[in-house]
């Protein structure tokens, strides 16, 4: 079976700037030559990353190779699964996650995938606070949406990517 992995939108726009810390992890995340897997996005990835074509221009090419693909989420499971877990998202909410990131959290656990990959500091603590946050939400996200979030580098070597 094919693995899956939802990509945050930061994965995207990571990948087209060298300057960025994990560039190198981003691009390779983002290579069609080296996709294998099911790649999942959400219209919130559209909305924030604002380049359709790109996108577009991926999922042509994960089709033409036959490796990989790029699905997009709809929006009527990821709002089912929300009122269906709402305490879940009051609980990620009161520990300082944005909406944003608690939409695709939503969105990765509605299409099924175990994974979600992101950049994003604030995804592992939001509240910009040392300590016990972090763990609270990572425990929630498995816990209650049998999610795990992985940076890039960790998705890279999930995915067996040198």
């Amino acid at each position: 079976m094919m693995k899956s992995m939802y990509y945050d939108t930061n994965v995207f726009e990571h990948a087209l700037n060298p300057n960025y810390c994990f560039f190198e992890y981003c691009s390779k995340l983002c290579d069609p030559s080296l996709i294998s897997w099911r790649i999942v996005i959400s219209e919130w990835v559209r909305a924030e990353f604002q380049n359709d074509e790109l996108l577009d221009t991926l999922a042509v090419q994960l089709a033409t190779n036959g490796q990989g693909v790029l699905d997009e989420v709809a929006h009527e499971p990821v709002d089912a699964l929300k009122r269906l877990k709402n305490f879940t998202k009051r609980k990620l909410s009161s520990y300082g996650m944005s909406a944003i990131d608690i939409n695709h959290a939503f969105a990765a656990a509605a299409s099924g995938c175990p994974t979600l990959t992101t950049d994003d500091p604030d995804f592992w603590d939001p509240a910009q606070k040392s300590g016990g946050e972090t763990t609270r939400v990572q425990d929630l996200l498995i816990r209650d949406l049998s999610l795990s979030v992985l940076s890039t580098p960790e998705a890279c070597e999930h995915l067996g990517i040198q």
